[in-house]
């Protein structure tokens, strides 16, 4: 569920859900082996990209106004 969440994180679709339930998974999770991780992890996020296109890339270096029109889009 954790890599699930982690492959999610990176498209603005119901954010803030997300990113709570990933951090509330990451204090209870018992880490697989990083082969089994990273091979999960890349074929989620590759779905995910199929579905959604690329990764939403923040740049927190912006207003609060910017950030939040690029959020949007």
């Amino acid at each position: 569920m954790y890599l699930t969440k982690r492959s999610h994180i990176y498209w603005p679709i119901h954010w803030e859900k997300n990113i709570e339930d990933l951090h509330n998974l990451k204090k209870m999770i018992i880490r697989l082996n990083t082969y089994q991780e990273d091979e999960y992890y890349q074929l989620r996020l590759s779905e995910h990209e199929k579905r959604f296109g690329k990764k939403f890339k923040a740049n927190l270096n912006v207003s609060n106004e910017v950030f939040s029109e690029k959020v949007k889009k």
